[in-house]
């Protein structure tokens, strides 16, 4: 068997969400729990309101922090599942606001300061973004170069926060723009647009006043070198020490993202096992449309390919 490099690869609050049977991943409930109570000493958090949206008792979250708390908390559960299973990443890579787990699997960060960091990123974002009626939306089936093109011919001040795919973008910015964006791109041969659940224009440069307060932020915090390499949503590059993520975890939110170079980027590092560490679907289904010889693991089917108990790759 090839030897096999791994990448962990990390959701973000806005994508589909899924209950995980404790069946399932032996030990999720027994994590998420000790995880929940840690966030609950060091925030405002109503554990039971997060345990009944985890069980899908209640459909839908309204406040912004408590999505991205269900979130990490997901996402922490899954990584300490994988490490204490004997599962080691050569890579980690966080999809938005995936980046605050990614750096608590890198070891980069304790799970409180991961937490308290994302906390207070969004809550500067908040601070920042003024009074307009902004959102993100997702464009797909035209390549993100025409979604630029088509920002720039309506005159809008919309930005490409995200390329996910090369036919699939999510645009920041006010939202009545991006609704008339919408209906400009389906006639340009856009076969889906949709708004997404998120009242800020993220990974913009709306966002571009929030940076100083971060910074002040991250310098407060312990932060490591990580323990595998981090690779930047913002650009790409590997980051090693403890500087690269203050510069990573300061720029995030105000700098255009792209997942489609950073899954190009992990390719290219022969990365061929991916495995997402989370309770979506959504980075494995996007994994589908890249080339290369490897496969995406879902934590649901981890079983299929490694024993837990062994700690062996089948």
């Amino acid at each position: 068997m090839k030897q096999r490099v791994i990448a962990c690869i990390f959701p973000a609050f806005g994508m589909k969400y899924r209950q995980f049977n404790p069946k399932e991943i032996n030990g999720f409930e027994h994590i998420f729990d000790n995880f929940l109570h840690r966030a609950a000493d060091v925030l405002p958090i109503d554990p039971e309101m997060i345990r009944q949206v985890h069980a899908l008792s209640v459909k839908e979250i309204e406040d912004d922090l408590t999505k991205h708390y269900l979130c990490y908390l997901n996402n922490c559960t899954i990584s300490e599942i994988f490490k204490l299973a004997g599962i080691h990443a050569d890579y980690a890579a966080g999809y938005s606001m995936g980046l605050f787990s990614a750096l608590y699997h890198s070891a980069a960060v304790s799970f409180e300061d991961g937490l308290l960091l994302m906390h207070h990123v969004c809550t500067y974002a908040h601070e920042f973004s003024g009074d307009c009626d902004y959102g993100m939306g997702a464009i797909i089936g035209i390549p993100f170069g025409r979604v630029i093109d088509l920002i720039s011919e309506l005159g809008y001040s919309l930005e490409l926060a995200d390329i996910i795919l090369e036919n699939v973008g999510i645009v920041s910015g006010i939202k009545s723009e991006i609704e008339s964006l919408f209906h400009a791109a389906r006639q340009r041969g856009a076969i889906d647009t949709k708004l997404l659940p998120v009242a800020l224009p993220y990974h913009a440069s709306w966002m571009k006043d929030a940076e100083h307060k971060i910074g002040r932020y991250l310098s407060q915090i312990h932060i490591s070198d990580p323990q595998c390499i981090v690779i930047s949503g913002v650009d790409q590059k590997l980051i090693k020490t403890a500087d690269d993520i203050r510069t990573e975890a300061r720029t995030n939110v105000s700098h255009h993202i792209s997942w489609y170079g950073t899954m190009n980027k992990l390719i290219e590092l022969g990365v061929n096992t991916f495995i997402e560490s989370g309770c979506s679907q959504n980075l494995c289904m996007f994994a589908k449309n890249f080339s290369g010889d490897f496969i995406c693991i879902h934590p649901k089917k981890i079983r299929k390919y490694y024993d837990l108990k062994a700690a062996t790759w089948f």
